[in-house]
């Protein structure tokens, strides 16, 4: 009766030692795979910083130069923000209530607005100088949304980019009859950049346009 007492609680204790053991090796494997997913985690923040500072890097911001010395809308300049970009040729696209074709940047960044895009911007002032009193001339300032197609190098690749700006001008209005508008560009903010599927350009714009009101030229 004894040693049968002592047999049961030594199995009492084999099994007492096997559960514990059990609950060990299953809490180091919790433990094992809390610190897996949580490397896996750290790892993939990592990953996804370094591709966003990868990316951002390579992104093209533009600055505009216009000649202060202008009085009214002549052509005018586009550089990279950031060093290491290499400028290699563009388009401009305005908003076809204002003019339906795309406008050139060469490739030292010169934007080819005298011949043709600075006369529309004039006729599109001209067309809202109703209502100007005789001997009066509006003068105001205003944003003009536009889009542009840039080609570019940094670091040694090739990139394309096209991006939402606003254009800013300033204009001065006669009455009709009483002299010709004027309008003097000043500066180039950058809004957003467009995703691929974004064209056709002058389409966005006047959506844009319209949802923002009309592009404000007066």
């Amino acid at each position: 009766m004894v040693a049968r007492r002592q047999r049961d609680k030594q199995t009492h204790k084999r099994h007492y030692i096997g559960d514990y053991t059990n609950a060990i090796s299953a809490s180091i494997a919790a433990l094992a795979l809390i610190v897996s997913v949580r490397s896996c985690y750290t790892a993939d923040r990592a990953s996804q910083e370094v591709t966003r500072q990868y990316t951002e890097e390579r992104q093209l911001v533009l600055s505009g130069v216009f000649a202060d010395n202008e009085a009214a809308c002549a052509d005018w300049h586009v550089k990279p923000i950031a060093d290491g970009f290499e400028y290699g040729r563009g388009r401009v696209f305005l908003p076809g209530a204002i003019f339906k074709s795309a406008i050139t940047i060469d490739a030292g960044g010169w934007v080819h607005f005298l011949h043709g895009a600075c006369k529309a911007l004039d006729d599109y002032a001209a067309s809202r100088a109703d209502g100007i009193a005789p001997g009066h001339v509006a003068v105001g300032d205003g944003d003009i949304p536009i889009v542009i197609e840039s080609f570019y190098a940094v670091k040694g690749n090739a990139y394309t980019d096209a991006s939402l700006y606003y254009l800013n001008v300033i204009s001065s209005t006669p009455p009709i009859n009483e002299g010709l508008p004027r309008v003097k560009l000043t500066g180039l903010t950058f809004v957003r950049r467009l995703r691929e599927d974004k064209r056709p350009y002058v389409d966005l714009l006047d959506s844009f346009a319209k949802g923002r009101g009309q592009p404000s030229v007066r």
